[in-house]
């Protein structure tokens, strides 16, 4: 199972109440492709790769008064698919 953070915030520049969840992928270093993370990333519907502290995350954020269930198992699921996959393809190992 990967793990998945949900956290209430503010978001954007429209100042609007929301959800953002976050699931860690690997600590950065200079082996990481970054310019194919910013490829990958216009492969997902939801997920980013971000960079938070020093880790490589995948993340995904909506705004509250959009949100239906079935949406946010979506988004969940997604974020935890591609940080699961991108920490195997990475490191070789499935940690976090």
């Amino acid at each position: 199972f990967q793990a998945v953070k949900g956290v209430m915030k503010r978001i954007g520049t429209f100042d609007r109440q929301g959800i953002e969840f976050s699931s860690r992928v690997c600590p950065c270093n200079e082996d990481i492709n970054y310019m194919e993370l910013l490829e990958e990333n216009t492969k997902f519907c939801h997920a980013k790769f971000s960079i938070i502290a020093g880790f490589l995350h995948v993340e995904a954020s909506a705004y509250l008064d959009n949100i239906t269930d079935e949406l946010l198992k979506e988004i969940i699921q997604e974020v935890a698919q591609v940080a699961d996959e991108w920490e195997l393809k990475l490191t070789g190992q499935d940690v976090h």
